[in-house]
């Protein structure tokens, strides 16, 4: 449960790992991270269209994850299902 004291932010279409991503090290989004004690990645986080993408998507997948741990920002990722 968040409250004031911890909050929450939303963050959404990343598509870290495409080539046309404006991100290109997870770090870039650190200083947003660190002001929230939780954060919903709420999809196409990152870019899984292609093979090439995807290997790279996961790595950045990856990467936010253990940035997120390291600083102690609670993350949880949707994927969105069709």
């Amino acid at each position: 449960m968040s409250t004031a004291s911890e909050p929450t932010i939303i963050l959404s279409d990343l598509h870290l790992g495409h080539r046309a991503s404006q991100i290109r090290d997870p770090e870039e989004i650190a200083p947003i991270l660190k002001e929230a004690r939780a954060v919903v990645f709420n999809g196409d986080t990152v870019e899984m269209r292609t093979g090439v993408d995807r290997t790279v998507g996961r790595r950045m997948a990856a990467a936010v994850a253990r940035l997120c741990h390291s600083i102690g920002c609670r993350a949880t990722f949707h994927k969105w299902q069709p």
